[in-house]
C-alpha cells in the first residue's frame, strides 16, 4: 500500500493529508494506470492545445444548422469556471479534462467570431446579363484569359444591403487585363457560388463565403474603365495585390511562356497562368508542392537571406568585431521572410512557415534555442485562432501533417546529426551524398504523412514522388530560389534579367523532370472517396503516434489503419443525379460510372469521374440499362429504376419500378415508391443512390452542407 501511495503521489502532487493518501491508495489499478498515462503527457501538454482547439472548430463546422450567436461565449465561461474550480480543489485529472473543454470552447468561439465577421450578402439567383461596376482588387491570369475580383460593387438590380461584398468575373484576354485599383464597368452574367456537385464533394459555397465572394460569373462583352487612374484610396491589401501583379508582369516579360508562369507561381503565389497540362504533370510527379508557396520556399528565402547577410556583414571587419552579426542577420532575414509572405499571398502553409521562422529567429535574438514541436504548436494555434476555417481546408492539413511528421522523426532519431557526425566531416563528396540521402528520407516522411490527406481531397497519389523530389528539390533549393531572391533584390533597379535567365533555366530543368516522371507507367494511382470520419481517424491517429508519450502511442496506428481502410469498403453509387437533373450517371459492370450522353455540365462530369472513375461502356451499350425515347430502365441487385424524361414515362412506370428518377415534376403523376424529381434536386442538390438487396440508400448534398449561413441562398 505504501508503494501505491508514493506512486500516486508522483502523479498527483496535490495529495497532502493522510485521508487523501488512503483514498489514492484505494483507487482501482486501471484508474491509477490511466492517471499515470495522462500525467506522463504533462510536459508536452502544450502540443495538444491546437488539437483541442480543432475539436471545437470541427464541431462548429459539422453542425447541420448555425448555432445561436450566444452559445460560444457562455460555453467558454462555464468551461473555464469549472476548470478553475477543479484546479483549486486538487482535482488534477478532472482539471486536465476540463481544460480540453476550455480549449474546445475557445475554438468554437473563434469559428463563430470569424464566421460572423466575414458575413456578407450572397446572390440568391442568377443575374444578367447586367452591368457590374467595381474596383479591381485582384487580377489572376488563366491561360489567355483573366479572372478579376471586384470590390465596392454597384449592381443596378440590387439594393445596397443586397449587394455582395465581392464578385469574381472571368474576362477574355483579347481585351487586355485591368490593373489593381482601377474601377471598371463590365457586362456579365453573375450567379451564386455553386453547391457541391456530389454528396461529400468540395464545398465551394463555404470556400467563397470566407473569401467574401458573393457571386461568380463571366463577361459577355468588353469591359471599360470608369476611371482611368488607379484609385488613391486603395486599401493596403489591394496595394499588395497591385504589387504582386506588377512583379508578376515583370517576371512574365523576362521569362515568357511556361517558365514565366512557373516563376510567377514561385514568387507571387499565382498559379493560374501555369498551363493545366503542366500542373497535371507536377501533380502526377509529386511535385505539386513546389507550385504552392509553402515551408520549403519560405525557409529557403529566409535561410538564403540569413546566410548572405551574415556573410556580407562579416566582411566588414569593424562591424563584425564590434557587433553580433548573427542577430543582425536574423532580424534582416525575418524582414525578408515577411516581405515574401506578403508578396506570395500569405496562404496557410506560408503563414505556418513564417510563424515558425519568426520564433526561430526570435530565439536567435534572445540567445535561446527554439523547440521545434512547440514552435509548430504555437504556429497552429495562431492560424486556428485567426482563421479557424483553415482547419477544413487541404492546405492546412497537408502543411501541418508534413511538418509534424518530419519534426517528430528527426527529433526522435536525431538522424541528421548522427549521419553528419559519422559520415559528413565536411568532405564535399560525402556531404553531397548525405544531402541526397536527407532529401530522400525527408520526402519519404512527408509523402507518407500527406498521402492520406492528398487522397481524401484530390483522390490521386503519385507513385514516383521520391524519384521526382530527389531530382528536383536540389535544383529548387540551390538554383531556382537563390536566383529568384536575387531577382527581387535587383528588380527595383531594373536589373532582374541577370538573375531570371538562370532561374528560367532551372525551371526548365524541373519542368523536364516533372514531365518525365509523370509519363512513367503507373505514375499515379487513384483512390475512392473517403468519409469525413475516416479523415478524422487519420488525423487523430497521426497526432497520437507523433505526440503521445508511452505505450498508448501505438493506439494511433489502429486509428490510422481504420481511416485508411474505410474508403476501400465504400462502393460506387449506382445512380447519380446532378442538381438540375440534366446529367445522370449509372454504375457500369466494371464498377465505374457511365455518364449520360452530351457535354453539358462539364465540370460536374469531371468531378464525378475524378471521384468514381469513368467506365469504358457507353450509355446505350451497358447491359444494366435499356432505353427508349422517353425513359431508361436501370437494373441492379434485383431492383429496377426508371430514368424518366417525360410525364408519360413517369405515369407508365409508376408502381412498376422500385425507384423513379424524373427530369419533370412527378408528385402529381405518381405517389408510390421512391421518387426523385427535378424539384428534389433543386431543393437538396445532387443525389446519389446505392441500391442494395434489402435497401436503397440515398444521399443528398443538403445532408452534408446543412442549413448554414454560407449556403443560405440555396435553402428551399
Amino acid at each position: 500500500m505504501g508503494e501505491l501511495v508514493e506512486r500516486d503521489r508522483l502523479f498527483d502532487p496535490d495529495i497532502t493529508d493522510a485521508e487523501t493518501y488512503i483514498h489514492a491508495a484505494e483507487r482501482p489499478a486501471w484508474l491509477s494506470w490511466i492517471n499515470a498515462e495522462f500525467s506522463r503527457q504533462a510536459p508536452n501538454a502544450v502540443l495538444w492545445w491546437p488539437a483541442c482547439l480543432a475539436i471545437g472548430i470541427g464541431l462548429f463546422f459539422s453542425l447541420p444548422v448555425d448555432p445561436p450567436v450566444w452559445v460560444g461565449g457562455p460555453a467558454l465561461i462555464l468551461a473555464s469556471a469549472f476548470h478553475i474550480y477543479c484546479r483549486t480543489h486538487g482535482q488534477t485529472t478532472i482539471a486536465a479534462v476540463t481544460f480540453i473543454l476550455v480549449m474546445a470552447a475557445l475554438g468554437f468561439c473563434a469559428a463563430q467570431i470569424r464566421t460572423h465577421s466575414v458575413a456578407a450578402p450572397i446572390l440568391s439567383e442568377e443575374l444578367g446579363p447586367t452591368n457590374v461596376s467595381g474596383t479591381v482588387i485582384q487580377v489572376e491570369p488563366i491561360g489567355t484569359a483573366s479572372r478579376i475580383t471586384l470590390d465596392r460593387l454597384a449592381l443596378p438590380t440590387l439594393e445596397p444591403n443586397e449587394t455582395p461584398e465581392r464578385v469574381r468575373i472571368r474576362i477574355p484576354g483579347s481585351h487586355g487585363a485591368p490593373k489593381v485599383g482601377q474601377r471598371l464597368l463590365v457586362r456579365a452574367i453573375v450567379r451564386p457560388p455553386g453547391r457541391p456537385v456530389a454528396p461529400g464533394a468540395f464545398d465551394f459555397q463555404r470556400y467563397s463565403f470566407f473569401k467574401q465572394l458573393g457571386g461568380v460569373g463571366f463577361s459577355v462583352g468588353q469591359w471599360r474603365l470608369i476611371d482611368t487612374k488607379v484609385a488613391s484610396e486603395v486599401e493596403w491589401a489591394d496595394q499588395i495585390n497591385g504589387l504582386r501583379a506588377r512583379v508578376g508582369e515583370r517576371l512574365a516579360k523576362q521569362l515568357p511562356n511556361e517558365s514565366g508562369a512557373i516563376a510567377r507561381a514561385l514568387v507571387t503565389g499565382e498559379r493560374n497562368a501555369v498551363p493545366e497540362s503542366l500542373q497535371e504533370a507536377y501533380r502526377r510527379a509529386g511535385l505539386a508542392h513546389m507550385l504552392a508557396i509553402s515551408g520549403l520556399h519560405m525557409s529557403l528565402i529566409a535561410g538564403l537571406a540569413f546566410i548572405a547577410l551574415r556573410f556580407g556583414v562579416a566582411l566588414i571587419v569593424p562591424v563584425a568585431e564590434r557587433y553580433n552579426t548573427k542577430k543582425f542577420a536574423a532580424l534582416a532575414a525575418l524582414g525578408a521572410a515577411l516581405f515574401y509572405l506578403v508578396l506570395s499571398g500569405a496562404n496557410i502553409p506560408a503563414q505556418r512557415a513564417f510563424i515558425m521562422i519568426g520564433v526561430v529567429f526570435f530565439a536567435v535574438l534572445i540567445d535561446r534555442t527554439a523547440l521545434s514541436l512547440r514552435t509548430l504548436a504555437w504556429a497552429a494555434m495562431v492560424v486556428l485562432l485567426l482563421k479557424p476555417d483553415a482547419l477544413v481546408g487541404a492546405s492546412f492539413q497537408l502543411s501541418f501533417a508534413a511538418v509534424i511528421a518530419l519534426i517528430t522523426v528527426y527529433e526522435r532519431v536525431q538522424l541528421r546529426s548522427r549521419l553528419w557526425d559519422r559520415y559528413g566531416n565536411f568532405q564535399p563528396f560525402r556531404a553531397l551524398l548525405l544531402y541526397g540521402f536527407a532529401v530522400l528520407v525527408t520526402d519519404l516522411i512527408a509523402t507518407s504523412a500527406t498521402a492520406p490527406f492528398t487522397a481524401f481531397h484530390f483522390h490521386q497519389v503519385p507513385s514516383y514522388s521520391l524519384l521526382a523530389n530527389l531530382l528536383a528539390v536540389p535544383i529548387m533549393g540551390l538554383w531556382i530560389m537563390p536566383s529568384g531572391l536575387l531577382a527581387l533584390v535587383l528588380m527595383p533597379f531594373g536589373l532582374e534579367g541577370f538573375a531570371l535567365i538562370p532561374m528560367g533555366a532551372g525551371i526548365d530543368a524541373v519542368d523536364a523532370i516533372a514531365r518525365f516522371v509523370a509519363d512513367l507507367p503507373g505514375s499515379t494511382f487513384t483512390t475512392p472517396p473517403a468519409q469525413v470520419w475516416a479523415l478524422v481517424c487519420i488525423g487523430v491517429g497521426g497526432l497520437v503516434l507523433c505526440l503521445w508519450q508511452g505505450f498508448l502511442r501505438w493506439v494511433g496506428v489502429l486509428l490510422l489503419v481504420a481511416g485508411l481502410l474505410q474508403p476501400w469498403y465504400d462502393t460506387t453509387p449506382n445512380i447519380l443525379i446532378n442538381e438540375t437533373a440534366d446529367v445522370l450517371a449509372v454504375k457500369g459492370s466494371d464498377g465505374a460510372l457511365i455518364l449520360s450522353p452530351g457535354r453539358r455540365e462539364g465540370f460536374t462530369r469531371g468531378v464525378w469521374t475524378e471521384l468514381w472513375g469513368q467506365s469504358e461502356e457507353t450509355w446505350k451499350e451497358t447491359k444494366a440499362l435499356t432505353c427508349d425515347s422517353e425513359a431508361c430502365i436501370y437494373s441492379a441487385e434485383g431492383k429496377t429504376v426508371s430514368l424518366s424524361y417525360s410525364d408519360a414515362a413517369v405515369s407508365e412506370d409508376c408502381g412498376r419500378v422500385d425507384v423513379i428518377v424524373a427530369k419533370v415534376p412527378s408528385w402529381r403523376l405518381c405517389k408510390s415508391g421512391v421518387r426523385i424529381d427535378r424539384f428534389d434536386v433543386w431543393r437538396h442538390g445532387a443525389h446519389a443512390l446505392w441500391i442494395e438487396q434489402d435497401d436503397i440508400r440515398i444521399k443528398r448534398v443538403s445532408d452534408f452542407t446543412g442549413r448554414r449561413i454560407w449556403n443560405k441562398p440555396t435553402w428551399r
